[in-house]
């Protein structure tokens, strides 16, 4: 069945031409030796990716990670312990850039079996960028996966999916594609980390959004203030409420009208 599936090794270095044309970063799987050999030759691998069940070959990725490439696994069928002791042959061969997709080998595979928390939890414990390896149906869930920390995401794509093969039923056609890619970026910026909360806004609308003390009434300079001559509405500035028992009994120093803002330096 997968013989006829195989990329042709004799297409590489057209391959590779064709996605540099393209702005394309291209990348084969190599299932032994010699394929890293010829990937590496004619410059096909910014990166090298394993399936799964390479990730148990420890020869192959060790040869892999002596390159200096950075190196993307999926984790399969994987237990943590074999991601575990795959990544430390990474780290022993060279220590390159390395991620690791969490993917669940079903296809297609079932909304309610994609465990999306396992990419977080693959990130912290390894201490490496996660990503994900998707077999669903929908484009959603991908977009799931980037809101919980998703660097990477594999997608199966098809130009139809109603072809013959293993994997066209469950492939994603060039629109979907498309579709997928504007929304994951449409909410990364979004899960902007630099920003602090809560974020500063230019509009005087929005930055009227907090509460603090007016006066009810006309407040006479030296007048002590009571709890009866304060208001609660939105204002710009001014105390706020959780701090009303250091206002109360505090003279006011200068006549305040009705609506005036509480600010502290009306008071002592």
């Amino acid at each position: 069945m997968l013989a006829p599936l195989e990329l042709p090794r004799d297409w590489i270095p057209a391959l590779v031409t064709e996605c540099r044309e393209a702005s394309i970063k291209d990348c084969a799987s190599p299932f032994d030796l010699e394929a890293v050999d010829l990937l590496i030759k004619h410059d096909g691998a910014p990166f090298i990716k394993f399936a799964s069940p390479e990730v148990h070959d420890l020869p192959l990725i060790r040869a892999s990670a002596q390159t200096g490439k950075p190196i993307i696994i999926s984790s399969g069928s994987m237990t943590l312990d074999d991601i575990g002791t795959a990544l430390d042959c990474i780290c022993d061969a060279g220590n390159p850039a390395v991620c690791c997709l969490y993917c669940v080998s079903d296809y297609p595979v079932d909304l309610t079996d994609c465990n999306l928390g396992m990419i977080r939890l693959i990130s912290d414990k390894f201490g490496i960028p996660s990503g994900y390896s998707d077999h669903s149906l929908e484009i959603s869930v991908p977009m799931a996966a980037v809101a919980l920390g998703a660097r990477v995401i594999e997608k199966h794509v098809t130009m139809d999916r109603t072809q013959d093969g293993p994997d066209h039923h469950f492939t994603l056609e060039p629109d979907d594609l498309a579709a997928m890619v504007r929304g994951i970026c449409e909410i990364e910026p979004a899960f902007d980390k630099a920003k602090t909360y809560p974020v500063e806004h230019v509009s005087d609308a929005m930055v009227i959004n907090n509460k603090g003390f007016v006066a009810r009434m006309a407040i006479l300079a030296g007048a002590r203030i009571e709890e009866g001559m304060l208001a609660v509405k939105r204002v710009r500035s001014g105390i706020r409420l959780a701090d009303i028992g250091a206002l109360l009994g505090k003279k006011a120093i200068a006549d305040l009208a009705e609506d005036d803002i509480i600010e502290p330096d009306n008071i002592e």
